[in-house]
């Protein structure tokens, strides 16, 4: 008798219908608000809980990533950082040139008279104070610094002890995240997609900027299509393959607005498009940080439209130097949904933006209805990046060296 397999209900529709639920739910006027504070609550808690792990997923993944590097770490490290920062600038004066020729054809002053107060945000029940033990930039200097210094101690026979601690360390993460964080993402979704539908915002902002949020969502999906044709031209393989293969990690972003939390199901991603394990367990957790290409296009593009409606200079000086700031200041960014437009607000006075004024509020705004995007867009550029590294990695640093076993970690099995 064969045995019956059940059908499994894969972690993208749950992600599909979570979002879906969310809108469909924070429509219904007749469910009281304590019963709708009950998810936003569990929401809440998630998100407080998934900060205090992100500087350890960093740490767990990157100092082992990097110390697994046989040879190289350093400059590998050097490349990462110049390609991440490249893509990023790249993107926001594309998205710059793109927003400056064809915003001003559909937006002029007036517009700001149609945006409409909104309804106030769904509070959580209550709240627990569970702070990271470091910052996210701590984190980053922390594992550079151990994850370079193990490699180089490990080329001398020596620092085994510290190389096995921080892989044990990395194991528990990865159990941390199959076991809690993935499982509980689909329910993180529903209560940020239920407050979202609540309050309106979605609607009544995409009703007065959607052609803004689909020119920046063409463009990001655009540069992330060229990321991807470039990558399989260096590596050799089919775009097409590479592409389909990120699509979980696309929809993951989708939904949690988190490149960090988007981590373990990019990870996933990479090694079905056969980006060799310790260059994933560097490159991925470390792109998630430094690299936001899809947030550079969207708070580009958002900061341009508002300088639009309120008759205010965007030329390319302005712009210019404030574009070369944002790719460093939003290193911070990742984490929190929205992260990268608020790490970015102390720099729009750059531009003649007040952060706390109308603009600034209307900035968060308009971003935040997207954001979601944005960091879709960033979480596959950071797989792209990982290919073309791999490959320079294999091609000219690795080599006599054997290439650390690829042993599935993690494994997502909702994917």
């Amino acid at each position: 008798m064969k045995k019956m397999h059940s059908l499994k209900f894969g972690l993208v529709p749950k992600l599909l219908l979570a979002i879906l639920l969310g809108v469909i739910v924070g429509q219904i006027q007749f469910i009281p608000d304590f019963i709708l504070q009950i998810p936003v609550t569990v929401s809440s808690l998630f998100s407080s809980l998934l900060s205090f792990i992100i500087p350890l997923m960093i740490v767990g993944y990157v100092v082992k990533g990097i110390s697994d590097i046989s040879q190289g770490a350093g400059k590998l490290l050097g490349l990462n950082a110049l390609l991440a920062y490249s893509s990023t600038l790249i993107a926001g004066f594309i998205a710059y040139f793109l927003a400056s020729s064809l915003f001003p054809l559909f937006i002029d002053a007036s517009v700001r008279d149609t945006v409409q107060e909104e309804t106030a945000a769904l509070e959580p029940l209550f709240t627990l104070p569970l702070d990271p033990l470091f910052g996210v930039t701590s984190a980053i200097v922390f594992a550079f610094l151990f994850g370079i210094f193990i490699s180089w101690l490990r080329e001398d026979g020596k620092g085994e002890t510290m190389y096995q601690f921080f892989n044990d360390f990395g194991e528990i993460i990865t159990l941390i995240l199959k076991s809690v964080i993935i499982p509980l993402l689909p329910v993180f979704i529903f209560g940020n997609f239920l407050n979202l539908s609540y309050t309106g915002t979605v609607f009544s902002l995409l009703s007065v900027f959607w052609r803004v949020a689909l020119i920046v969502i063409a463009l990001q999906l655009l540069l992330i299509t060229i990321m991807f044709v470039l990558a399989a031209l260096y590596t050799g393989k089919n775009p097409l393959t590479l592409m389909r293969n990120q699509i979980p990690a696309y929809f993951t972003a989708l939904g949690t607005q988190s490149s960090a939390a988007t981590i373990p199901v990019n990870m996933e991603c990479a090694r079905k498009n056969g980006v060799s394990r310790e260059i994933r367990e560097f490159v991925i957790p470390l792109s998630a940080t430094i690299h936001l290409m899809g947030s550079m296009v969207a708070i580009t593009s958002c900061v341009t439209a508002v300088l639009l409606m309120f008759d205010m200079p965007f030329g390319f000086g302005i712009m210019a130097s404030f574009i070369a700031t944002l790719g460093v200041a939003m290193v911070a960014a990742p984490g929190a949904p929205g992260g990268a437009i608020m790490s970015s607000l102390p720099f729009v006075y750059m531009v003649g933006i007040d952060p706390t004024g109308t603009l600034g509020n209307l900035l968060i705004s308009l971003y935040i209805t997207q954001d979601s995007f944005g960091t879709a867009a960033n979480v596959s550029g950071d797989n792209a990046l990982a290919l073309i590294i791999d490959k320079v990695y294999a091609t000219y640093f690795l080599k006599d060296v054997p290439a650390v076993q690829d042993d599935v970690v993690p494994e997502v099995s909702e994917l």
